[in-house]
């Protein structure tokens, strides 16, 4: 028979936590959305804070970066959130893992332009 996992108050926290930050982002999402792009960054910024990462989240963010000229601030968001996402070993990223990857090469080359 398979032993139950036990509940401890660090799980009941961990779980409340990444219901925060899903609902966190689904926020950002929607500001998005409504060309709230201030609003939305708040948002991703606090469910990551949060330990809620996804591919969404973080191409969201990204793209948020971008219209601000904010290279840096993409650059280091993708390198950090595709380690999470890759450390999570959740195999359903797969293709979006790629875009990220895409995504993060094209601004190392827009931030070494500028640099040079």
């Amino acid at each position: 028979m398979k032993q139950r996992e036990q509940v401890t108050d660090d799980s009941i926290m961990k779980i409340r936590s990444e219901d925060m930050g899903f609902s966190l982002q689904t926020k950002g999402i929607e500001s998005y959305k409504n060309k709230q792009f201030d609003e939305a960054e708040e948002y991703f910024v606090q469910a990551m804070a949060k330990g809620f990462y996804s591919p969404g989240g973080l191409l969201y963010l990204a793209k948020i970066y971008r219209k601000k000229q904010d290279y840096s601030s993409e650059l280091a968001l993708l390198e950090i959130g595709l380690q999470r996402l890759k450390d999570d070993g959740d195999n359903n990223y797969g293709q979006n893992i790629v875009k990220l990857e895409e995504r993060l090469s094209k601004v190392k080359h827009l931030k070494e332009a500028l640099d040079n």
